[in-house]
């Protein structure tokens, strides 16, 4: 994607009676749901496809707006009439394309959590795009891979010349990771001889390169031009028993604990972007860590430890809600925006 940076920073602060819907109420949307009431926005509704459909929301998000439910589709929720959808649901690929799709054609604005839906360069990407375009709503995919996997990457690399490689570090904790993930991770279980089949093109929207679609963001932000990428994974298995808090249970050796994803990026100009994300259980002597280097002159290297990854996630998806509200309708992805800004809440200059 070649477009150049759009500005589209609001005014500071938040539009005034902002109407959100939150799409899912799992880990991360539950989370979501309480911080954009305690931000002030007006949450009007909700979308799930459990027993909470038809229940008030003010009783499982307390400060939700009077009346707002829990509702069964996009097509129901946008019935509120809302400014901005938060698409916090973990689902497969089609199924967050598909709620996308329900959104922007209501000119509902989606601020989205999936990973999937990062690299706009995608083949839903042309329908979507279309559809926002045509409706005034935009699509924009964010989290801690916006603000700290394309952005700062960006920053950090004009300070150096003469870079031949950007590499990104990350080691997430097992444990601050929902049932559902862990299950996809098989965590606990033995390892699968074909999961680790060695390296493969990454075909865009297949697979779970959360890396990858990242820092091909951050190439074009930088001014790269990504040609090929490549892809593996590979399972984690334990040497040694390691108790799993979040699971409740102890994982004995042999058994699968994590993944190790690695991801490459060859661009025209020869400059190599570099992935590597660790989703493992830690011990109580370990730390969740995001480290970038780049191979330049100078050579640099940021390394931030313990990483408060989840709180990024959920604040960098309520820092660009501002955004998402005035940008152009249709596809937007990160190296297309400015970093996002922090919100100031009650802070005061002092005098």
């Amino acid at each position: 994607m070649s477009n150049p940076v759009i500005s589209v920073h609001p005014a500071a602060g938040k539009p005034a009676a902002t109407r959100v819907i939150i799409v899912g109420l799992g880990h991360h949307g539950l989370l979501l749901a309480s911080q954009i009431v305690e931000r002030g926005y007006d949450l009007v509704g909700a979308v799930e496809v459990n027993d909470l459909v038809g229940q008030p929301l003010s009783a499982i998000v307390p400060g939700a707006k009077e009346g707002a439910i829990v509702h069964a589709s996009p097509a129901e929720a946008s019935g509120t009439l809302p400014d901005v959808a938060v698409l916090a649901a973990t689902v497969p690929t089609t199924v967050a394309v598909e709620l996308a799709r329900e959104l922007l054609a209501a000119g509902v604005n989606v601020v989205a959590l999936p990973a999937e839906l990062f690299d706009p360069e995608q083949s839903w990407q042309p329908e979507l795009d279309a559809l926002g375009k045509k409706t005034g709503a935009t699509l924009l995919a964010t989290g801690v891979q916006d603000t700290w996997w394309v952005h700062m990457p960006a920053l950090a690399a004009g300070s150096s010349s003469n870079i031949s490689r950007i590499a990104v570090e990350h080691v997430v904790d097992v444990n601050t990771l929902s049932m559902d993930v862990a299950s996809f991770l098989g965590i606990g279980r033995p390892p699968d001889a074909t999961s680790a089949s060695g390296p493969q093109p990454y075909v865009a929207g297949e697979g779970e390169a959360v890396l990858g679609a990242a820092l091909q963001e951050a190439a074009r932000l930088i001014g790269l031009t990504p040609t090929c990428t490549t892809l593996s994974a590979e399972p984690v298995l334990a040497g040694e028993p390691v108790r799993w808090t979040a699971g409740n249970r102890t994982i004995m050796p042999g058994r699968i604990i994590g993944t190790k994803e690695r991801t490459l990026i060859e661009t025209a100009q020869g400059v190599a972007l570099e992935g590597t994300l660790h989703t493992v259980i830690l011990t109580d002597d370990q730390q969740p860590s995001d480290r970038l280097t780049i191979d330049g002159t100078p050579r640099l290297v940021l390394e931030h430890r313990p990483f408060p990854g989840e709180q990024i996630t959920n604040i960098a998806v309520l820092n660009r809600i501002p955004d998402v509200i005035v940008a152009p309708g249709g596809v937007m992805g990160a190296s297309q925006l400015p970093a996002a800004r922090p919100w100031l809440g009650l802070t005061r200059r002092a005098h």
